[in-house]
């Protein structure tokens, strides 16, 4: 990858600003080092010149929204086969 190139990458955990930390670089591209986030702190593998932004599971898991239960009137429970046949599609 270009060195020039960090301007234009965020963090994809929490959308923050990423540091370069070049480990070996020819004729401008970074073939090896890392991408180092100002904010949370992760860091991101450049191997081959090729930057690898995909989150560690754990931190993937601690981004996600956490889901809220869903406000119905009635709990909803199994629906026979019966019922379910005779339930016309449009």
């Amino acid at each position: 990858m270009r060195a020039s190139t960090v301007n234009l990458l965020a963090c994809p955990a929490c959308r923050g600003d990423l540091l370069l930390r070049k480990r070996l670089a020819h004729r401008g591209e970074v073939l090896e080092g890392s991408l180092v986030c100002s904010r949370c702190g992760a860091e991101y593998e450049i191997s081959n010149g090729i930057p690898r932004l995909l989150p560690s599971p754990a931190r993937r898991r601690a981004c996600l929204p956490v889901p809220q239960p869903m406000s119905s009137t009635r709990p909803l429970g199994p629906v026979s086969i019966t019922q379910a046949s005779s339930t016309r599609l449009m």
